[in-house]
């Protein structure tokens, strides 16, 4: 069965984050089956939006350029990709949907019912906290991962990163 990934990227604030968070992104695609769908969403300039929406892993090398053409910037909360996320997740028509987000865990917690509607539409979320800074409380990632029945991660280095992208998307071709 077909099975489909939103991808967000608030990476901006480690050293080379949005480095990282374009690579992996493309680790990630490259693990999906080739009907599978792929969508990565961030803050940029324009706001919160997407760099493409969900869109078949066989048209990886047309999503390359956009990937690498991507400004990533400082996500202020996480309330509007997700629920752009959301809002394409549940119009697919895959088997398993999934969404991963990668942050350093300081954009304003999604409200309540926007986790609630990915509850319901069982769509789980796993979360990757990276360099967590200015004392913020990640219990709201690891929260919201746990009530969607997604992942929690904390990789204390970058190098960690490639390899939970690629599991996490390993578990939406299953």
């Amino acid at each position: 069965p077909k099975g489909a990934l939103a991808i967000i990227l608030h990476t901006c604030e480690f050293p080379e984050g949005n480095t990282w968070g374009k690579r992996i992104t493309k680790q990630a695609i490259k693990v999906l089956s080739a009907k599978d769908e792929v969508g990565v969403l961030a803050y940029t300039n324009s706001g919160e939006q997407w760099i493409f929406d969900l869109t078949p892993a066989s048209e990886y090398e047309k999503l390359v350029p956009k990937i690498e053409a991507a400004q990533i910037g400082d996500m202020p909360s996480f309330h509007t990709t997700m629920q752009l996320g959301l809002k394409s997740l549940k119009a697919s028509d895959a088997a398993a949907k999934h969404m991963i987000i990668i942050s350093d865990g300081d954009p304003s917690p999604p409200p309540p019912p926007l986790v609630q509607q990915f509850i319901d539409a069982k769509i789980s979320i796993s979360m990757v906290a990276i360099f967590p800074h200015g004392g913020n409380d990640i219990s709201i990632m690891k929260s919201v991962a746990s009530m969607t029945n997604g992942r929690y991660y904390k990789p204390e280095d970058p190098n960690e990163l490639p390899s939970i992208f690629m599991k996490e998307s390993k578990s939406v071709k299953r």
